[in-house]
């Protein structure tokens, strides 16, 4: 999905007119028109801000992390967001850990 995919997605999942999601970032319709369509981008600063509005990550919003995977689980994304940010070697010993709780929750249920 691309971004203009995804952020009509959204816009529409929080019934926001084009025009209700431009005043709410202080831009022209037809900027968030051109976002949608793919024609133009935003800045990171507006991409922070359609992530606050949406209350997604920036991840989601850009289509890094599927849209529907997560829906609703904030906790979640931010899990994600920073298991993102740790480098391979972390991210290795984070996985080993995992599985480790998900055995140890097998054996419990």
């Amino acid at each position: 999905m691309t971004f203009g995919e995804t952020l009509k997605v959204l816009r529409q999942r929080n019934n926001l007119k084009q025009e209700q999601l431009a005043k709410k970032m202080g831009v022209k319709q037809y900027v968030i028109s051109g976002w949608e369509i793919g024609r133009s981008e935003p800045s990171m600063k507006e991409i922070f801000k359609l992530a606050d509005i949406f209350k997604v990550s920036t991840d989601k919003l850009l289509g890094r992390v599927k849209l529907d995977r997560y829906e609703g689980d904030e906790q979640l994304d931010y899990m994600i967001d920073l298991f993102h940010a740790l480098n391979k070697s972390q991210k290795k010993e984070f996985v080993l850990i995992m599985q480790s709780i998900c055995r140890l929750m097998k054996k419990e249920v």
